[in-house]
């Protein structure tokens, strides 16, 4: 096992580069405070955990409607504040939160895309306004073309089972979404009034997309949507 300790004044993508590529498990341990960064982490069986989700924020600013440095918009796909591109993840006990701010102005923002295999997410908040949680894979086919535009265009579509246990997870359109066969358990559904001029919200909690022959898509257990 391996294990690091960080502090905000620490880099976390740096931390998660400097692990050994051994494949073997591996913690990083990050005391409170804000990391204001956009992270990656590529690494299977590597663990995130925060000192709670009140106190451990990682938080970044990205919407789809910014202009890359590619010189294109930026997309959905590339907006995340966490992506977990590997198997056998963990993320515990912190915030991950994409703050750019109201859909009409920045898009869709994600906090947390997760495209692994027998990923964990326990006793965290996401936050963000629409798209808040990709949960990976996409669909076989894109509709508007580069619509899928971000890291995962071009990898296969496996199938995977994701866990969301004890979270909170706020947005205000289409907040959950993607093909995964997710578990959410003693979770608050917590539906947002991103406007700040008086319009009134309105949009559904989950966008799945559920591959054809897949027995299970969105299981909620002992839920609760506010």
């Amino acid at each position: 096992m391996h294990d690091i300790y960080l502090t905000p004044a620490d880099s976390l993508q740096a931390a998660i580069d400097a692990l050994p590529e051994d494949g073997a498990p591996a913690c990083i341990h990050l005391a409170p405070g804000e990391y204001r960064e956009k992270v990656e982490l590529r690494r299977p069986n590597t663990t995130l955990i925060g000192s709670g989700a009140e106190d451990t924020v990682l938080a970044w600013a990205d919407g789809a409607t910014d202009v890359h440095p590619d010189g294109v918009k930026r997309g959905t796909f590339r907006s995340y504040t966490l992506l977990v591109l590997a198997d056998g993840c963990r993320v515990e006990g912190l915030t991950v939160r994409n703050d750019a701010g109201q859909r009409a102005d920045s898009g869709q923002c994600i906090a947390l895309f997760v495209d692994g295999d027998g990923f964990l997410c326990e006793g965290c908040t996401l936050v963000s306004t629409q798209d808040t949680l990709f949960t990976a894979p996409l669909p076989p086919k894109e509709v508007i073309p580069g619509g899928f535009l971000g890291p995962t265009q071009l990898l296969p579509r496996k199938a995977q089972r994701h866990t969301y246990r004890r979270c909170t997870i706020k947005g205000d359109v289409d907040f959950i979404f993607g093909g995964a066969a997710a578990w959410f358990e003693d979770c608050d559904i917590v539906s947002i009034n991103a406007y700040t001029d008086g319009r009134v919200p309105g949009g559904y909690a989950t966008a799945a997309s559920t591959p054809e022959g897949q027995k299970y898509g969105y299981v909620f257990r002992h839920c609760r949507f506010l």
